[in-house]
């Protein structure tokens, strides 16, 4: 089965978004400092395929034309990236040059605390810019879902038929030791997971209100500001829902508070690995939900935002240990149509394999 999936990543890497000429400037290092060079705002030519975005400089690319050689691009990952629309910025004065405002502006945020600006030459092409980037973060999650999907399938079919999988939840929990990356940090935590169907929230915690993203996958990107749902709010203290709790370690006096909670799951899968051969080793989760107001979340504090997981596991096949995990908590935010049963139609939004191509053009 895995056959389709490979087909559908080595087509998405290979589909082009969009190109074009932009202006950037680097802001921010992934560790938050200051570029220790900073070569302010340059002209570049940038590509889109797949979830990379290809950028190079344009005057290198003359000088290097004059000698008849070719300049290799530098690249961004923009799978877990944020970007968000800026009116215009202005440039102050320097010693060489007067002040200038740039208008049209992207900002990306892909790697740690880093921050890279875009200047695009026209409000249509800005338009393009975001969209292109939101479409393809969009369809890469996708395909990653399939993927879960297929290795579910076909890690637990018995003799090729498929059985739905009994719940992995222990009296409504299921804990271990992870290692975890937040979104907008670049290193791996030593954790100790708890996933609870219900846990009470703090009573000093603020009431706030997020968006109604985290009840629709589909409107990460489609979502207007107003919807007729209204906002998701934040539960009130004392209140009980499904939470994802992380500790320093599963000793007693470590867990008396968590360092970091994740509620209001919307969606949770493996993540398609580099390798075809790692597929039966890796345990890589990526979680997306609202973070807690916690010190641990950083930035993030308070967020809808992604989490990466990698539980451990002394297993001789470690894909099993991801799986446990994968429908356990399928099972408590009642994902992909769990804790029935899985959905499989790929026209039914709430599946797994929403969007999966079927028919006979399903290649073009």
């Amino acid at each position: 089965e895995i056959k389709s999936v490979i087909d559908l990543v080595l087509a998405h890497a290979h589909k082009i978004y969009f190109s074009g000429p932009l202006v950037r400037r680097v802001e921010r290092q992934p560790d938050g400092s200051k570029p220790v060079r900073d070569d302010g705002w340059v002209e570049v030519w940038a590509q889109l395929g797949g979830t990379t975005l290809s950028v190079w400089d344009m005057k290198a690319i003359e000088e290097a034309s004059k000698r008849g050689d070719e300049v290799p691009p530098s690249y961004i990952n923009i799978t877990d990236c944020f970007v968000q629309v800026l009116g215009a910025l202005t440039s102050p004065a320097t010693a060489t040059a007067p002040s200038k405002r740039h208008t049209n502006i992207i900002t990306i945020n892909n790697a740690g605390s880093n921050l890279i600006f875009f200047a695009c030459p026209s409000s249509a092409a800005l338009v393009s810019w975001a969209t292109s980037i939101r479409l393809a973060g969009w369809e890469k999650a996708r395909l990653e879902e399939i993927y879960t999907g297929h290795l579910i399938r076909m890690s637990l079919s018995d003799s090729r038929e498929w059985k739905e999988p009994t719940s992995t939840l222990v009296k409504g929990k299921l804990e271990g030791q992870v290692k975890a990356r937040i979104a907008g940090q670049t290193d791996w935590k030593t954790l100790w997971m708890v996933l609870s169907l219900t846990s009470e929230v703090p009573t000093d915690r603020p009431t706030s209100q997020v968006s109604t993203r985290t009840k629709n996958r589909m409107s990460n990107l489609f979502r207007t500001s107003s919807i007729a749902e209204g906002p998701l709010t934040i539960p009130p203290p004392g209140s009980n829902v499904p939470v994802i709790s992380f500790y320093a370690s599963q000793k007693p006096k470590d867990r008396k508070r968590p360092l970091l909670t994740l509620r209001y799951v919307s969606q949770a899968y493996a993540v398609y690995p580099e390798r075809l051969e790692v597929i039966q080793k890796s345990t890589l989760i990526k979680v997306e939900g609202l973070l807690g107001q916690e010190d641990m979340a950083g930035p993030m504090k308070g967020k809808e935002c992604w989490l990466m997981v990698m539980p451990e596991t002394q297993q001789a096949y470690p894909v099993l240990e991801l799986l446990k995990w994968l429908i356990a908590i399928h099972d408590v935010y009642q994902l992909y149509g769990r804790p029935m049963e899985y959905i499989w139609n790929p026209r039914q939004p709430v599946s797994m394999w929403f969007g999966y191509p079927v028919g006979p053009e399903r290649a073009v």
